[in-house]
């Protein structure tokens, strides 16, 4: 058997490859969430969707690779070297897969029905929550002994003195 000595610090650069790959698959979802919000759906960005729409985001992709990638995606295919044209068509599947990505995730979004990915305020949700617990006592009405209407008129007058933002 062969024996085989690892470095601490090849080690160190896988964790650190993965963590790298971990932290993009994160931002792509970040993303995803940006263009939903600019009104991006899904089916823009396959066949028979809206090929303007699908045009910018590859655009966006290929601005993210290296610049002498970038050269070689815009000469035309005819003048492209023999020895890169793998190479153009390995960065050309790159780019597929990323818009594939971020399709997947844009369906996600629209599939669980998150109409809205903007962030609630902190006062926003002190006041989702305020009304949750009106509700909470008005189902407990009459089963306690303290009056749950002035508990209620109380909780809404708190309600009425936070600003929404």
């Amino acid at each position: 058997m062969t024996q085989v000595n690892i470095k601490a610090t090849t080690l160190k650069e896988v964790s650190l490859a993965v963590s790298v790959e971990q932290k993009a698959k994160g931002k792509l979802k970040s993303v995803a969430d940006l263009l939903y919000a600019d009104g991006v759906r899904a089916d823009m960005l396959g066949k028979g969707g809206y090929d303007e729409v699908l045009a910018v985001v590859k655009g966006a992709i290929v601005a993210g690779f290296l610049k002498s990638e970038q050269v070689l995606l815009t000469i035309d295919i005819k003048l492209v070297p023999e020895h890169q044209k793998s190479e153009r068509k390995t960065l050309q599947q790159e780019i597929g897969s990323y818009v594939a990505k971020i399709k997947a995730h844009l369906a996600n979004l629209e599939d669980t029905g998150e109409k809205e990915v903007t962030k609630k305020t902190d006062l926003q949700i002190i006041h989702e929550k305020l009304a949750e617990v009106v509700k909470k006592l008005q189902k407990l009405e009459g089963s306690h002994k303290f009056d749950i209407a002035a508990t209620i008129t109380k909780i809404n007058a708190v309600a009425k003195t936070i600003p929404l933002q």
